[in-house]
């Protein structure tokens, strides 16, 4: 699972107290944020895959190093695709995060992802239903 936050910085009504977590992610919520659930994703840039939701997730291991390469950069665009709500977003500098909805076992109703907004949220289920709450 990976969580995403972008737009501008939101104090919290309390830290949140994991050590894990950035000094900002303690302190601030996102105005939008992007939580991938049980999906497969990876980043990319015009020559190489960098690192996708199977690699070593521990700390300095791939997963952790490619995820850093978006902190910083900015959306340049948003594919959404309209059957799979497959998700395409550009980011500055060429690097491209590609999210797979693959969830389609029914019994197990797994969420693909889900996108935060000020006041509501879309999630993308199983199946890639599409459903806003």
């Amino acid at each position: 699972m990976v969580s995403m936050s972008f737009g501008e910085k939101i104090l919290r009504e309390a830290p949140i107290p994991n050590p894990h977590l950035s000094g900002d992610a303690r302190q601030f919520e996102a105005e939008y944020s992007l939580f991938l659930e049980h999906c497969a994703w990876r980043i990319e840039n015009q020559t190489q895959i960098i690192c996708g939701s199977t690699d070593d997730n521990s700390n300095d291991g791939p997963m952790v190093m490619g995820l850093r390469i978006l902190i910083g950069r900015q959306v340049e665009a948003i594919e959404l695709s309209p059957v799979s709500c497959d998700l395409l977003m550009s980011f500055s500098s060429g690097v491209i995060l590609r999210v797979f909805c693959d969830q389609l076992n029914m019994a197990d109703e797994f969420d693909n992802y889900t996108f935060f907004q000020p006041n509501s949220r879309f999630v993308v289920g199983t199946h890639s239903r599409l459903s806003r709450e």
